[in-house]
């Protein structure tokens, strides 16, 4: 197989947007380009040049309305019911393959993604936020353990391997039951019935992600790649919230792709 260029994962990645964005304009699903990708729009007018993904956010009923209906005779679709984690996917497997190496998140071959982030309501109360925040930090530690252990023994090194038998000794749940622990956490508030929200499957930043919920209320175009896609209105006070300065340049060691490090991407 041959391995891809980022361009090449850039351009299956929008292939894959647009398919999405096709079937939620026609089916009256909310979402918005998020996190990086909307940074490129807004900074770049498309991707981020060193960006190897795409992130996108829907309020909770959009989100499990897209896990259920979504369908495509070009990609398919991983609910976090089928996986390790707690957001979708859409990929392909007609074109590329994803080697992962040391932490997969499905129990079967994909190809090239884009992710699809729930926005979930969450306490007015910004102590009892924190502290949800905390508790949903160390169960995502936890899964990120639980799915290193899912690489065989046999493909480790001495070293690893005994890494990986004191872990089994000492996380000995099964993935599922800490998965449904998380989404516990994720959903204990009915969406819309509090006035924020919060992005609440990758713990890296939570605690930068307390949003007053009327954020997800509206919706423009914005440019990316000359086509047009969905992004809150708002798409100002988003980014600065969790970024501060997002149109300045990050230090040129860190204009790097994410998954570089984690996996390989090839053409078929």
């Amino acid at each position: 197989m041959k391995k891809m260029t980022l361009k090449d994962i850039q351009m299956v990645s929008l292939d894959i947007l647009k398919d999405v964005h096709d079937f939620c304009v026609k089916n009256n699903i909310r979402y918005s380009l998020a996190y990086g990708t909307l940074i490129g729009a807004i900074r770049h007018h498309g991707f981020i040049p060193w960006d190897d993904d795409i992130d996108i956010i829907m309020p909770r009923p959009d989100f499990d309305r897209f896990c259920k209906e979504y369908v495509s005779d070009r990609y398919k679709k991983a609910n976090p019911n089928d996986g390790y984690i707690m957001f979708a996917r859409v990929y392909d497997t007609r074109k590329t393959y994803v080697e992962q190496i040391d932490m997969p998140w499905a129990p079967f071959d994909t190809g090239i993604w884009i992710d699809i982030f729930p926005m979930d309501s969450v306490s007015d109360d910004k102590d009892e936020f924190v502290r949800t925040a905390n508790r949903i930090g160390g169960v995502w530690n936890k899964e990120f353990i639980k799915r290193s252990m899912l690489i065989p023994l046999a493909k480790r090194n001495f070293a690893k391997k005994i890494k990986g038998v004191v872990k089994r000794i000492l996380y000995p749940r099964n993935i599922k039951y800490i998965l449904d622990e998380h989404r516990a956490l994720m959903t204990q508030y009915e969406f819309g019935s509090t006035k924020h929200c919060s992005q609440l499957c990758c713990a890296d930043n939570i605690l930068g992600e307390y949003l007053p919920i009327d954020i997800l209320s509206e919706y423009v175009d914005v440019s990316f790649e000359d086509y047009h896609f969905k992004a809150v209105k708002e798409y100002d006070k988003l980014l600065t919230h969790c970024y501060g300065d997002y149109m300045k340049l990050p230090p040129k060691e860190q204009q790097v792709p994410k998954q570089d490090y984690s996996m390989n991407f090839y053409w078929k």
